[in-house]
C-alpha cells in the first residue's frame, strides 16, 4: 500500500527544527517499523508550471511545505505501528511541529 501526505507547518514551527527533529527522530523511527518498506519526507520548495515542456519554475506559495511517501505491507500493518508505543511517540511529536488543518493523506495506486 502505498500513502502520500502532504501538510504545512504551524505558524510558529521553525522549519529548521522540523528539518533536524524529521532526520533525527522521525526518519530513523518510522521506517524501521514492521511492515513499513519506504517512507520518505520531501520538503517542497517551488511549482513547475506548463501544460508541456519547457516548464517554467515559479517560487510562488505552495500548497504544502512537506510531502512523505510512505509504503507499506498494508492496511493493517501501517494501524499496527501507528499504535505501537515507539510510533505513538513519534505521532505526538508530530502534531507539535505540523497544522493538523492542513494534513491530506491519499492512498494511491500505480496505473499499470
Amino acid at each position: 500500500m502505498k500513502i502520500v501526505a502532504m501538510f504545512n507547518l504551524k505558524e510558529n514551527v521553525n522549519l529548521e527544527d522540523y528539518r533536524k527533529w524529521s532526520s533525527e527522530v522521525d526518519q530513523k523511527t518510522t521506517p524501521n517499523q514492521p511492515g513499513y518498506r519506504r517512507f520518505d519526507v520531501y520538503e517542497v520548495n517551488g511549482i513547475l508550471q506548463g501544460s508541456k515542456p519547457p516548464y517554467q519554475y515559479s517560487g510562488s506559495k505552495v500548497p504544502y511545505q512537506i510531502v512523505e511517501w510512505i509504503e507499506v505491507e498494508s492496511q493493517e500493518a501501517l494501524e499496527r505501528s501507528q499504535n505501537s508505543p515507539e510510533m505513538s511517540n513519534v505521532m505526538k511529536e508530530w502534531l507539535e511541529f505540523v497544522d493538523q488543518s492542513s494534513v491530506v493523506i491519499l492512498r494511491v495506486e500505480q496505473i499499470k
